[in-house]
């Protein structure tokens, strides 16, 4: 970590986007899956167990914007930026690729689950 702190304005500014930018991929991410739970419980509009069609396309269009954040962020960030321009890979101590990689094909997973097109009768069975 001292290397990247050594190399000035950038690198940090760099660093602290990327640590805001997972904070706020989390709250996201939170909200998302609130909306989901209560989507799927009845919430406050609608009877214990019939889900709500608006709910529920409000927690997938959140859930999508948080999972897109999250391909963003590891995909962009940590292996296009830490991996290539800071050449994380390199080093043996630093190297977060791995882990990057591994985030990013859980979200582009979720993602596609989350897109799935509801049921014929156009109410996700999702329970």
């Amino acid at each position: 970590m001292r290397r990247f702190a050594e190399r000035g304005v950038a690198p940090t500014s760099a660093g602290e986007r990327l640590v805001h930018g997972r904070e706020l991929t989390a709250l996201v991410l939170l909200a998302a899956g609130w909306l989901w739970l209560r989507a799927l419980t009845g919430g406050a509009r609608n009877a214990p167990g019939t889900p709500d069609g608006d709910a529920l396309d409000r927690a997938r269009a959140v859930a999508t914007l948080g999972l897109v954040m999250v391909l963003l962020l590891f995909g962009l960030g940590f292996i296009g930026v830490g991996g290539e321009w800071f050449a994380m890979w390199q080093s043996s101590d630093w190297n977060g690729l791995d882990a990057a990689t591994r985030n990013v094909t859980l979200a582009g997973l979720a993602l596609v689950v989350v897109r799935l097109p509801a049921g014929q009768d156009g109410i996700d069975r999702a329970r």
